[in-house]
């Protein structure tokens, strides 16, 4: 079986953020692999609209920052 590698952009993880989707992606992939400017775009300031959510996923492990 071929592994999936699924990369996500900053735009479609703040919405699914800010509707409490994120989960959803964890239903359909084990992981999801995320650049550092993405990462940077997501989290950087807790003020920022899904920073918790995603910042928690990662704190998970099933959002990962790529090298």
């Amino acid at each position: 079986m071929a592994r999936k590698i699924v990369l996500a952009d900053a735009s479609p993880l703040i919405g699914l953020a800010r509707v409490g989707g994120l989960p959803w992606l964890r239903k359909l992939y084990l992981s999801i692999s995320i650049t550092k400017a993405v990462h940077n775009e997501t989290t950087v300031g807790r003020e920022l609209p899904g920073a918790v959510a995603i910042s928690t996923a990662m704190k998970q492990g099933w959002i990962r920052v790529l090298r």
